[in-house]
């Protein structure tokens, strides 16, 4: 009886890592031009346009150490850290530390989907 539970949850496993290897597999085929063809291509939307310049100057005070407070550049200024949209300790948007920004975003948007897709599973 202990076997055969350990052979079905070892099942189990393998049927769970295939569907996840499928998922990131389709995910890859799917924002493949936003993904491997730096730069030629953009993921555009109303969150993107929005959000988009903001993760310039995210980026800039992450290369200089600094936790940036007040954005100057947008209207006579708003608070940057307060803002939900920047996500300013959102552990992904390191990601924005090692590629430009128009890659970095698409990289993130591939990687929710996928996550979307192993936690829905």
């Amino acid at each position: 009886m202990r076997s055969n539970i350990n052979s079905l949850r070892k099942n189990n496993f393998l049927i769970g890592m295939g569907i996840s290897f499928l998922l990131l597999i389709l995910v890859l085929v799917f924002f493949r031009k936003v993904l491997f063809f730096r730069g030629d291509y953009i993921i555009q939307g109303g969150d993107l346009i929005q959000t988009y310049y903001q993760k310039f100057l995210y980026k800039e005070s992450l290369l200089k150490f600094e936790l940036t407070l007040w954005n100057p550049y947008l209207y006579s200024g708003y608070p940057f850290l307060a803002h939900p949209y920047n996500g300013t300790f959102y552990p992904l948007n390191l990601l924005f530390l090692t590629m430009p920004v128009n890659v970095g975003y698409s990289w993130i948007l591939a990687l929710h989907v996928f996550l979307a897709g192993i936690f829905m599973f």
